[in-house]
């Protein structure tokens, strides 16, 4: 789905882009995001609110095995932002190497459950691992000729079976969005767009940002640029909000049909000094001696954080449940408490991963690497 001239150039998405694709049962919403990890961030910020990931993957085994790492970070943000649910297309059938020949793609199938079985990906979240030709369409949306030997579903077809389940928790609570870009300006009002993480928004419905004294009145819902009544928990949809100024929105603010944590004394607000989470770290040891940053993914938004106390770890060898820990090395799960003071935004918000999962869950990233995930198990105001 290239979009610029920068991605033209580069022959590869750099940033995420959007699409719907209409079938006889279901309207979809494709959010094609970048798999080379310099634009890491541009992925995590891309997979936020999805349900389904459809990974592309080389039929080239070298493309593969030098992208491994890469492809394993990909793999842990999705679980990460709680996406059970897992295609996988070996693209490029129709190369003069492979001239759609089975044994090429059973080689990858194999590599690919070889790692999936390492991640400790459960069977039942993978749906389906499909041999197509995205230049051509084959095993997109029709059976392919090319590719007789295999018997499987095409894409769309395995995208149709999948029964997505609301939790009914979430569609019975309050409204709120996550802001997923930043807002922009037309004659008749402010377009803001986001994922709904609760709740049900109607027209008319006065809406509040977290993190302003201010409420906006709903003029206007729009789902793949067609006007619609109300939207509901996973929708991505474009609101227009009456009187709301452009800097008044931005990517990461969470928008909400009530304040949950009003103004303390005007002008001040009521801010997020740190969070207590449990971690799971993959690429990077956190030391109590040390206060170490790195970058946090919490739902859209990305935001600066400091490892001030090592509260508690599970050894990944032993098992063995240790206080106050020197370390937490690589896949020990520790709980840890992380300032958010420092943030290059004036203010941040998010809920417990127990409120709310899409809103709980953290992913460390540092560089163009993901080095850890994890859930906030409480939240610490100033």
């Amino acid at each position: 789905m290239v979009t610029n001239r920068q991605e033209k150039r580069l022959g590869m998405s750099v940033d995420f882009h959007k699409e719907f694709v209409h079938t006889e049962n279901t309207v979809f919403q494709f959010t094609d995001c970048p798999g080379f990890p310099l634009y890491l961030n541009n992925l995590i910020k891309g997979m936020h609110g999805s349900q389904i990931a459809v990974f592309v993957v080389d039929v080239n085994g070298a493309c593969l095995e030098s992208s491994l790492w890469y492809f394993r970070d990909q793999i842990q943000a999705t679980r990460a932002f709680g996406v059970n649910k897992m295609i996988f297309c070996v693209n490029k059938m129709d190369r003069k190497t492979v001239q759609w020949k089975q044994h090429y793609f059973e080689e990858i199938c194999a590599a690919i459950k070889q790692l999936l079985d390492k991640m400790s990906i459960k069977k039942e979240y993978i749906k389906g691992i499909i041999p197509i030709s995205s230049f051509h369409g084959d095993n997109l949306n029709s059976k392919s000729e090319n590719m007789a030997w295999y018997s499987g579903p095409t894409l769309l077809q395995v995208l149709d079976s999948i029964q997505i389940q609301i939790p009914p928790k979430l569609a019975t609570k309050p409204f709120k969005m996550t802001v997923m870009t930043d807002s922009f300006k037309i004659p008749m009002g402010t377009i803001v767009c986001g994922t709904v993480v609760q709740g049900l928004l109607k027209k008319g419905m006065k809406l509040y940002c977290e993190s302003k004294n201010v409420g906006w009145i709903v003029l206007k819902i729009q789902c793949g640029q067609v006007d619609i009544k109300e939207a509901s928990y996973g929708m991505q949809i474009g609101i227009q909000l009456q009187n709301a100024k452009r800097k008044d929105l931005m990517r990461g603010d969470i928008l909400c049909a009530k304040m949950e944590y009003p103004i303390v004394a005007p002008p001040r607000f009521k801010t997020i000094k740190s969070l207590i989470c449990e971690v799971i770290m993959t690429k990077m040891v956190i030391y109590s001696s040390k206060k170490q940053c790195a970058t946090l993914h919490i739902h859209a938004l990305r935001t600066n954080g400091m490892f001030i106390q090592l509260i508690s770890k599970i050894a990944a060898k032993s098992g063995q449940i240790i206080e106050n820990p020197e370390n937490i090395g690589p896949y020990d799960i520790g709980t840890c408490k992380i300032d958010v003071t420092n943030s290059t935004r004036c203010r941040i918000w998010c809920t417990t991963y127990q409120e709310n999962s899409l809103l709980g869950s953290i992913i460390i990233r540092e560089d163009d690497q993901i080095v850890g995930m994890g859930i906030i198990k409480e939240i610490q105001f100033n």
